[in-house]
C-alpha cells in the first residue's frame, strides 16, 4: 500500500487498485490533453488546405481517427471513476483549465 500523506504523525494508506487508477488516469489525461492539441492543429490545416484533395481527405481521415481515439481515451476515464470513487481526488487538466474535479 501506497502512503499518500500523513496527519497527526499517522499515515493515510490508499488503496494499490486506488493508486493505479490514478496513475493511469494522469496517463489518459495527458495523452487527451496531447490529443485535443493535435485535433486543433488539423483543424487548422484542413482550413488552409484546399478542399477535396488528396491532403484535404488525409487529413479529414488523420482528425477523425484522433477524435474517436479520444472519445476512448474519454470512456476509459469515465469508466476508472465509475470503478474507483476514490480516484476523483481533485485532478486538473494542463490544456483545460475548466476540468477540474473535486472529491
Amino acid at each position: 500500500m501506497e502512503c499518500i500523506r500523513t496527519c497527526d504523525d499517522m499515515p493515510v494508506i490508499e488503496d494499490p487498485s486506488v493508486a493505479q487508477a490514478r496513475v493511469l488516469l494522469t496517463s489518459l489525461d495527458e495523452h487527451i490533453d496531447t490529443l485535443t492539441q493535435s485535433i486543433g492543429k488539423v483543424e487548422q490545416r484542413i482550413r488552409h488546405t484546399p478542399q477535396h484533395t488528396a491532403s484535404w481527405r488525409h487529413l479529414r481521415q488523420r482528425m477523425a481517427a484522433m477524435r474517436k481515439d479520444l472519445h476512448e481515451a474519454h470512456r476509459m476515464v469515465d469508466g476508472l471513476h465509475r470503478r474507483f470513487p476514490a480516484s476523483r481526488a481533485t485532478r486538473v487538466s494542463t490544456s483545460h483549465p475548466r476540468d477540474v474535479t473535486h472529491v
